[in-house]
């Protein structure tokens, strides 16, 4: 931001490349600067990165949440398979007598 009545002052990325311009001797006898505006390239990196980083912790939750579940369905089948287990053997108790 700028100052009260001054033009609004905004930062910019850029990325510099210079170059030298010889005479066909070899020998230096300028150079030439080439500058580009990154600021948006540098912004949809940070944005990549940062959506990257929400990605893998919903990952880690998604991965504790199917470890949760996981544990559940197993004491849950073990809980039913008792009761069934139970009633099998009283059925087979009753028809033998």
């Amino acid at each position: 931001m700028g100052m009260p009545g001054s033009p609004m002052v905004r930062r910019r990325r850029l990325a510099a490349e210079l170059r030298s311009i010889r005479e066909s001797s070899g020998i230096i006898v300028g150079a030439s600067i080439i500058a580009r505006d990154i600021t948006k390239a540098k912004a949809d990196e940070r944005e990549i990165r940062d959506l990257n980083e929400e990605l893998e912790q919903r990952n880690r939750v998604l991965e504790r949440s199917n470890i949760e579940l996981q544990q559940f369905a197993y004491v849950a089948s073990h809980d039913l398979r008792e009761p069934r287990l139970r009633v099998e053997s009283s059925c087979g108790a009753g028809v033998r007598n």
